[in-house]
């Protein structure tokens, strides 16, 4: 169940990722040679790739400490009985 929360949420958090690069290249496109505005929309993307890859390694460490436990979650989820 858990493994399923955080793979929805890692959907959401690179949605979000590719607006906030979006949204940073238009940043950067209409900075119009203006440094600081240009410079912001550098770490906007910036910020923006960097949470995805921190968000993806996050979900592959918890994949990796369930495989060191041993849990198998498909055993898991047959097991569990279903509601009428």
């Amino acid at each position: 169940m858990f493994l399923y929360i955080v793979k929805g949420f890692l959907g959401i958090i690179g949605v979000w990722g590719v607006l906030f690069v979006i949204v940073g290249g238009f940043r950067m496109i209409t900075a119009a040679g203006n440094e600081e505005q240009y410079i912001a929309a550098k770490k906007t993307i910036t910020w923006a790739i960097l949470g995805v890859v921190v968000a993806v390694m996050s979900f592959s460490i918890i994949a990796i400490v369930q495989n060191l436990v041993g849990v198998d979650t498909q055993k898991i989820l047959n097991s569990q009985p279903k509601g009428n």
